[in-house]
């Protein structure tokens, strides 16, 4: 007897990948809502580590926020020589600021 796939294994995958993240999102978070030195059903630091941890890698992966998180190799060290160059000496002098915050680029350039 042939198996019948009326899903796609990508689609499979990504439906458990979601089942068991809201698992574990729903499990730290009643860990952290109702803590319990006695029973811990996951241990306070432990649930807030693994629930901001999925918190973060969820919003960064279902939104463009996480393209600020991927490193630009180009021009690195000229970057970096104009970063440190102006927290050594031109934010003394109130000179402009090496790199503008903007929406295309919101972290220094390290």
């Amino acid at each position: 007897m042939k198996k019948l796939y009326l899903y796609p294994l990508w689609l499979r995958i990504w439906h458990w990948t979601n089942a068991t993240l809201y698992i574990v999102l729903i499990l730290t978070s009643i860990s952290m809502h109702y803590p319990s030195p006695d029973n811990p059903l996951i241990p306070f630091k432990t649930a807030r580590l693994i629930h901001m941890y999925l918190d973060f890698l969820i919003g960064n992966i279902f939104t463009w926020n996480g393209k600020h998180y991927i490193p630009n190799f180009k021009e690195l060290f000229q970057r970096i020589y104009l970063q440190t160059r102006f927290y050594l000496f031109g934010i003394f002098k109130g000179e402009p600021h090496s790199f503008e915050v903007d929406e295309k680029r919101k972290f220094n350039p390290l």
